[in-house]
C-alpha cells in the first residue's frame, strides 16, 4: 500500500520563515489587491483546474516508476495545503512587483511539497466550493497560483518524459530550463523489461495501492476521526470526485485503455476473462470495480462538511471489497507465471497498457498543465 501523503513542512518552508524582508503594512493591505482581471477569468480558470486535476488522479493507479523515484506525487500532490505559512509568506513578500521576491516563491514553490501543487492553486482560486471573489485576491496571491501552475506543468512533462513519451520542442525547452533529465526510458528499461506475468502483477500492484489509499486514508481518517484535516480538495469541495477519479484510474489500467469503459482487446481483464481458471474471480473484480465506484458517487456531499455520513463507511467497504478480489485475481495469475503462454500474451497486456493508459493519461495530464497555466495567466490580465 502506498505511503499515504503527509503534511510535512520544507526546509525551505523554515527558511521562508526567519528569512528578512519588509512586512506589509495593514495600511497597504488594500493596495495589494487585484488591480486588473474579471470574474470570468478566475472563474475559467476554476473550470481549468478541476479538469486538470481529473487527469492527475486518473494516474494515480501507476503511481510506480517516476511519480515515486523523482518524488513527483508528493511534490504534485501534498495536502493538507500549507496555508498559515502561505498567508505568512503573502504578508512578507510582494512577488508581483519586486524580482528578488518573486525568485524567492518561485523556488519555495519548487522545492515544497505542503506549499506547492494542485492544492496550492486550489486554495488561492477556491472558497467553499466556489471559485473566490476577483476583489478578495491580491496581486501576490496570484504570482503564487501562476507560479505554482507552471511548477505543475512542469511536474506533468517530466512525467511524459521519464516515462518515454513524445514531448514537443516547448517542453523539451521547459526541461532544459529546469536542468532536468530523466535517468532512462522508464517504460522501456523497466515497466517492459520484465515478464508478461510480472508486469501484469505490477498493474494490479498500483490499482491496489491507490483502492488502500483512498478507502483507508482519503475517506477513512476522517470519517473514522484519525485526523479531520486530511481531506483532500476540502476547499474546490472536490473530493468526492477525486475519490471517483482514483478508482477510474484503476478501470482505465485493467480494461487497457484511457477511457476504457468495458475491457479492450488484449486489456488484463480481457485476458482473464478469456483463461478458464480465471473467468469467474475475473468477472468477481469487474463487479468489485462497478460497486466500488457506484458507492462513491453515492457519498454525500460535499466530503468535507459529511465525512462521518455513515454512506462514507459504505464506501470504505466497497474498496476493501475491491481490492480482496483484485487480490484473488493477482494469486491465480501467479500460479501460471513460468508459464510461457500466460507470458507472451500478458507482453501484449503491458505494451497495451503502457501505450493506451500510461503515455495518454500522462500526455492529457501534460497538454492540461499547460492549459491550467494559461488560465491562471489570464486572471489578472
Amino acid at each position: 500500500m502506498k505511503f499515504s501523503k503527509i503534511f510535512a513542512i520544507s526546509a525551505i518552508a523554515v527558511l521562508a520563515m526567519s528569512f528578512t524582508a519588509c512586512k506589509k503594512s495593514s495600511e497597504n493591505d488594500e493596495d495589494s489587491k487585484i488591480k486588473r482581471g474579471s470574474q470570468e477569468a478566475l472563474n475559467a480558470a476554476c473550470e481549468q483546474w478541476k479538469e486538470s486535476r481529473q487527469y492527475w488522479e486518473w494516474s494515480e493507479a501507476f503511481l510506480f516508476g517516476p511519480a515515486t523515484t523523482y518524488s513527483i506525487d508528493p511534490h504534485t500532490d501534498t495536502w493538507p495545503f500549507a496555508k498559515t505559512q502561505f498567508e505568512s509568506l503573502m504578508q512578507k513578500y510582494n512577488p508581483a512587483t519586486n524580482d528578488d521576491d518573486a525568485a524567492f516563491i518561485d523556488e519555495y514553490i519548487a522545492k515544497g511539497e505542503s506549499s506547492a501543487g494542485f492544492h496550492a492553486v486550489e486554495y488561492i482560486l477556491f472558497r467553499n466550493g466556489q471559485p473566490r471573489q476577483i476583489a478578495d485576491l491580491t496581486e501576490d496571491e496570484v504570482y503564487y497560483a501562476k507560479s505554482a501552475a507552471k511548477d505543475l506543468r512542469l511536474a506533468a512533462i517530466k512525467l511524459v518524459a521519464a516515462w518515454g513519451g513524445d514531448i514537443s520542442k516547448e517542453e523539451q525547452d521547459i526541461l532544459d530550463e529546469a536542468e532536468w533529465e530523466a535517468e532512462n526510458n522508464y517504460g522501456e528499461s523497466h515497466f517492459l523489461n520484465q515478464s508478461g506475468t510480472q508486469a501484469a502483477k505490477q498493474i494490479i500492484a498500483g490499482c491496489s495501492d491507490i483502492i488502500g489509499e483512498v478507502a483507508d486514508s482519503k475517506i477513512a481518517s476522517a470519517y473514522k476521526g484519525e485526523d479531520t484535516n486530511y481531506i483532500e480538495s476540502p476547499h474546490a469541495y472536490n473530493s468526492i470526485q477525486d475519490f471517483y477519479d482514483n478508482i477510474i484510474s484503476c478501470q482505465n489500467a485493467l480494461y487497457g485503455k484511457f477511457g476504457a469503459t468495458k475491457p479492450e482487446s488484449n486489456s488484463l481483464i480481457a485476458y482473464t476473462n478469456a483463461v478458464p481458471q480465471m473467468a469467474e474471480q475475473s468477472k468477481k473484480v469487474q463487479d468489485a470495480l462497478k460497486n466500488a465506484l457506484d458507492k462513491i458517487q453515492e457519498m454525500k456531499k460535499p466530503f468535507v462538511l459529511n465525512y462521518t455520513d455513515a454512506s462514507c463507511g459504505v464506501a470504505i467497504e466497497a474498496l476493501h471489497e475491491f481490492d480482496d478480489e483484485l487480490a484473488k485475481l493477482e494469486e491465480l495469475l501467479s500460479k501460471y507465471e513460468n508459464d510461457a503462454t500466460q507470458n507472451a500474451e500478458l507482453k501484449k497486456v503491458a505494451e497495451k497498457y503502457y501505450k493506451d493508459v500510461v503515455l495518454a493519461t500522462y500526455r492529457g495530464l501534460a497538454d492540461n498543465g499547460k492549459k491550467l497555466a494559461d488560465r491562471v495567466d489570464k486572471i489578472a490580465e
